[in-house]
């Protein structure tokens, strides 16, 4: 027994000289000149995985995002222009590789991202798979919304995306109800550039009423939340500043089945707009009125005032339109100032009061008086605003 432990420690330690001549071989040192603690180093180093590969795309996710961009720029094309299910056909392509890479790739921004994109060649094989044809154009937007939300919620849970991260607050609520004024402006302006026709061939105020309410949950509410709340806070960690461009790129994409470029620019602008308000506010309540008024202006309004253009709507449809779009940048404007405010003090309400709080103690204030002080300095902040918004107005 203790002849064949003997060989079998001599076998080991002639293995392990081996092991030690190959890796000073490796290295091209000689033996006698490397201590044995550096002997561990070759062989960490051999036991490392081989580095990436620059011209290897599918690891430069960056890159790779980009090129989804365009692939699905191309895929609306060929549905717009070429065939319906050759488009569909890519999209599907898009979906399952996004998917797959969701899947692959380690648990971190750029499988969070792959994972939210999913969403974007979803809506367009929904919207064009669903028999939709033998139905009143009005019932398309609600019927295509509904697996729309039941998708973003999955992925949602999914990813763990926080009501926060998607804007789901109320925020300051005047601001984001004067947000909503813009979208009277924007429809405006699409219209004249798509001039479309009109949802409903009944200009009752009650069959208008529930086609707005129909059109601002499902347009305005469900596209909001899929861009600006999951998508935009999903690609923040991943593309940084550029998070924003490429989200307004991938909803402009979206927009090219109307076979306009002006239309699509003027789409990603509205985007862009929309994506910077969310930054600034945290909300996207705001952007999700200001969308739905959009398309009720777009569908609905616009139509209406073509058909009577002497009624007493039309006079003073002028007043409504300019009126929203001046209390907008009343709107925007604070935003801007309250978000430069809060990156001076601090990321939240909270921050600032903590750190007021801070300068009050340290400039020798009782804390019997702190309270008194920190209302009258939130006052002052709230002032300050309002006077702004009056000069910004004026």
């Amino acid at each position: 027994m203790n002849e064949l432990c003997g060989k079998q420690c001599d076998k080991l330690g002639i293995n392990l000289v081996i092991m030690i001549k190959a890796c000073v071989i490796v290295q091209g040192r000689s033996k006698k000149s490397i201590a044995m603690s550096t002997l561990i180093y070759p062989i960490r180093e051999l036991s490392t995985p081989a580095p990436r590969l620059p011209w290897r795309v599918f690891d430069r996710p960056f890159l790779l995002l980009w090129g989804y961009l365009l692939v699905v720029a191309l895929a609306e094309v060929l549905t717009a222009l070429v065939s319906a299910e050759l488009g569909m056909t890519l999209h599907a392509i898009l979906l399952v590789g996004l998917t797959i890479r969701g899947a692959s790739w380690q648990l971190g921004a750029e499988r969070r991202l792959a994972m939210a994109l999913t969403m974007a060649p979803l809506t367009r094989l929904i919207s064009l798979a669903m028999p939709l044809t033998n139905l009143p154009q009005m019932a398309w937007y609600p019927i295509v919304s509904v697996p729309l939300l039941i998708a973003a919620w999955l992925i949602i849970r999914q990813l763990r995306v926080s009501r926060a991260e998607l804007g789901l607050r109320s925020g300051n609520l005047p601001l984001q109800l004067m947000l909503m004024g813009c979208g009277l402006g924007l429809g405006f302006v699409e219209y004249i550039i798509l001039a479309p026709p009109p949802l409903t061939t009944e200009f009752s105020w009650s069959t208008l009423a529930l086609s707005a309410a129909l059109l601002a949950v499902s347009t305005g509410f469900t596209e909001e939340l899929i861009f600006r709340g999951l998508l935009q806070s999903v690609a923040t960690p991943t593309l940084g500043r550029w998070a924003l461009v490429y989200v307004s790129l991938l909803f402009a994409a979206l927009h090219i089945g109307y076979l306009s470029f002006l239309d699509i620019v003027f789409v990603f602008g509205v985007g862009l707009l929309f994506a910077h308000i969310v930054r600034w506010s945290g909300s996207i309540l705001g952007v999700s009125l200001a969308h739905g008024a959009t398309n009720v202006t777009l569908f609905l309004i616009m139509p209406y005032l073509a058909r009577y253009p002497t009624g007493a709507v039309a006079a003073i449809a002028p007043w409504v339109i300019w009126g929203g779009i001046a209390i907008t940048i009343v709107a925007v404007h604070i935003l801007i100032l309250r978000a430069s405010l809060a990156a001076q003090w601090g990321a939240g309400p909270h921050d600032r009061r903590d750190r007021a709080w801070a300068m009050l103690a340290t400039a020798g204030v009782p804390a019997s008086d702190r309270r008194g002080a920190w209302r009258h300095t939130a006052v002052v902040d709230t002032d300050c605003c309002l006077m702004y918004a009056v000069i910004v107005l004026l």
